[in-house]
């Protein structure tokens, strides 16, 4: 029976009566420490089970804070939603998020999804949980948070959009009901004493009642200390009332990122007990026990251990020595085997200097994270192997590497802060390259236009003469982007077109297709658009090239194919988790939609992108939303047709019988690679909204390749973007 909380308890019957009848919602239980919300969300559980509901729960964990999705596996284990969602541990967490709402309006059942202690969990978890909560307003589905006060967090739970629900101190009647329900026989001075000290807090009423019923008015500390001070202080001295190995066996559980009773058993037999607690002894199953009786912990029946109070856990994990806890965490690195990521997170935590070859683990730890699209993973790794690295270059490239990671994310803020702290006289000149453009993008350094783009290029081709072609290539498509946003003038499309044609990647490799579509769209839009055409029919073109392929096409106004590309990347990003790279693709979509006047697909990717773009931080994309709408509504008054662009035909080189080519000039016969075709500019120009001859540069052949676009329906009278 809950004691004073009256108000609060009719808001989770009527949030459960709402769910039950598919208007489902989130709601996040705010209060300080100790001040009753995990006891409502007990009463939330065990009302939804009364109810038939299917209740699946997690908790944020200290310990766990900075490992990427901890709370949200914490979530899924051992349910079956769950079972149906994880197929494998590297399954990005967008695509289980987007699962379980699938899953969640296909329940048979309401679904209350408990999460306590919201302020502890990782920021993957969280911002999965949060996409959740705002899709689930027509499904049987409630979630209920609990979380701290705190300007942080107010941030967080405002910038999610989710509903709160204060939860303040008991009434003085309802304080005093509890009291006397923990201590009857107080004497009338030393209630009065608990009830001032506790201010209401219920877990302060119930602790320092205890506490007080045991050693009298000298148990209770000063009232200048913070409540949950307090509240810490009045743990650790039921912590040091129990035996050493039960202690030491405590610390490991409290910085354990598992909640598995073996393996903290196991790791607790690993230290050296004198060295942990003056006449210690190694842990055993049997120092669980005093644990127990105390009411500090709970086993359950798969041999589980969780801490009674999260408090507790911050209590005694902050106690420790870094000395006690450093052993705690290299015990557990060592029991912990068959996770070779976890075990590297706690190597990394009991490291106690810089060292290079656990650095080096660290960062392939992020390449593998990368490889499946787990960007946050790949970061928080990056972040500590750069604080672990000796080598002041491996320090900066790995900081760079990470703010590159958490741009693909949409984690403006993080990439922000890394970029700030990147010291760029470590970084090889193309390292330098990439600082310069990434700050340009995310820190406003100012917009350098054209004026680097020489440079650019020579830092590309260096990378290639080096051997990295791969990431000479993905260099050279990302610095392309400027080319669509700047004048370049001709010599300087002419520099890139030569650094991509002597990339030794195969001539339908969709990076160079995009690369030379973006740089030199009037004198090579043609070719390029054929070799798109033939790339579409491909089954192994990633997300991100078609992406990339997606915002060529529209660049050169063939927004039939770009939309074909683009909905291949979003359906592909999409569970991958890229929410920065989604909100991108979406916005070209958008802005191709509204180009073929299919306005309905172009408001919907617009929306998306908009509240997408938002979330992520990334303002400038969130405005060109905004604009892409307003281009859509501006289509809508014309009157114009869904479709009514035309694609422009194949180009093929006009000479009969050639089979000789250059490499971007012509699309008939056989492709070489000629040193002239490479470094030569055509020699006459095709406009995108009417192509004319473009020369082929071979010289055996000399003929021209040439196609015409047919102009847009006269209703329109407008170009598209790229031919104005």
């Amino acid at each position: 029976m809950l004691i004073g909380r009256d108000d609060e308890s009719g808001a989770i019957y009527q949030a459960l009566d709402a769910a039950a009848g598919e208007r489902g919602g989130a709601l996040v239980l705010r209060g300080e420490a100790g001040i009753g919300k995990s006891t409502l969300l007990d009463f939330a559980v065990t009302e939804a089970t009364n109810r038939g509901m299917t209740v699946v729960s997690t908790a944020g964990v200290q310990a766990e804070v900075d490992v990427p999705y901890a709370g949200l596996h914490r979530l899924l284990r051992g349910s079956e939603v769950g079972r149906r969602a994880i197929e494998a541990p590297d399954v990005p967490p967008l695509r289980v998020a987007v699962t379980i709402l699938e899953l969640f309006s296909e329940a048979d059942s309401p679904t209350l999804v408990a999460v306590e202690d919201a302020h502890w969990l990782d920021k993957s978890t969280w911002d999965v949980l949060t996409f959740v909560a705002r899709r689930i307003h027509s499904d049987p589905v409630l979630m209920l948070m609990t979380a701290r006060e705190g300007a942080v967090l107010d941030q967080r739970i405002v910038a999610a959009g989710l509903p709160e629900l204060p939860v303040g101190p008991l009434s003085t009647d309802a304080a005093g009901a509890l009291l006397h329900r923990i201590a009857p026989d107080l004497p009338a001075a030393l209630r009065d004493r608990v009830l001032d000290e506790s201010a209401g807090n219920p877990l302060g009423i119930v602790e320092l009642g205890r506490a007080a019923t045991r050693s009298g008015a000298g148990a209770l500390l000063p009232s200048t200390l913070p409540l949950s001070t307090r509240l810490e202080r009045t743990f650790d001295a039921l912590v040091a009332e129990l035996p050493a190995p039960t202690r030491t066996l405590l610390l490991v559980a409290a910085l354990n990122d598992g909640d598995s009773l073996d393996e903290t058993l196991a790791a607790s037999g690993k230290i050296d007990a004198s060295a942990m607690e003056p006449g210690g002894a190694p842990a055993t199953a049997d120092d669980v026990a005093p644990a127990l009786d105390a009411r500090l912990v709970r086993v359950d029946e798969s041999f589980r251990l969780s801490f009674r109070h999260s408090l507790l856990r911050s209590a005694i994990a902050g106690g420790a020595t870094p000395a006690r806890r450093r052993a705690a965490h290299a015990a557990l690195a060592e029991v912990i085997t068959a996770e070779p990521d976890r075990r590297v997170w706690h190597r990394a935590a009991a490291a106690t200097k810089p060292d290079e070859k656990l650095a080096a683990e660290l960062a392939e730890m992020a390449i593998r994270a990368g490889r499946r699209q787990a960007a946050s993973t790949a970061v928080a790794a990056l972040e500590r192997a750069a604080a672990l690295s000796e080598d002041p270059h491996q320090r900066s490239s790995r900081m760079l590497s990470a703010a590159e990671m958490a741009a693909e994310q949409g984690d403006a803020v993080t990439v922000r802060q890394l970029l700030l702290e990147v010291e760029s006289r470590h970084l090889r000149p193309s390292e330098q390259a990439r600082l310069s453009w990434a700050r340009e993008t995310f820190l406003e350094s100012g917009w350098s236009g054209t004026s680097k783009l020489a440079s650019y290029a020579q830092i590309i081709d260096t990378m290639r003469r080096d051997g990295d072609v791969t990431l000479a290539m993905d260099s050279l498509l990302s610095i392309s982007v400027r080319f669509f946003w700047s004048g370049a003038d001709p010599q300087t499309r002419a520099l890139y077109l030569t650094t991509a044609e002597r990339m030794d990647v195969p001539d339908l490799d969709p990076r160079l297709v995009a690369t030379i579509a973006v740089v030199a769209p009037e004198t090579h839009g043609a070719v390029a658009l054929d070799r798109m055409r033939r790339l579409r029919e491909r089954v192994d073109v990633s997300p991100t090239e078609q992406h990339w392929l997606g915002f060529a096409a529209s660049v050169l106004g063939d927004h039939g194919l770009a939309l074909e590309f683009l909905a291949g990347a979003a359906s592909g990003v999409r569970p991958q988790g890229r929410l920065g790279v989604l909100a991108q693709v979406l916005l070209v979509q958008a802005f191709s939609a509204s180009y073929q006047c299919d306005t309905e697909a172009a408001l919907t990717a617009a929306t998306e992108a908009r509240t997408l773009a938002a979330e992520t931080g990334q303002v400038l994309w969130a405005v060109a939303a905004d604009m892409a709408r307003g281009a859509r509504r501006r289509c809508a008054a014309t009157g114009r047709r869904p479709g009514s662009w035309r694609t422009p035909p194949r180009a093929r080189c006009s000479r009969p019988g050639c089979s000789r080519s250059c490499r971007w000039c012509s699309t008939s016969g056989a492709s070489t690679r000629s040193s002239t075709a490479a470094t030569r500019m055509p020699t006459s120009t095709c406009g995108v909204a009417s192509i004319r001859p473009i020369r082929c540069s071979t010289r055996r052949c000399g003929s021209s390749s040439s196609a015409s676009w047919p102009r847009p329906d006269s209703a329109a009278g407008a170009r598209p973007r790229s031919a104005r």
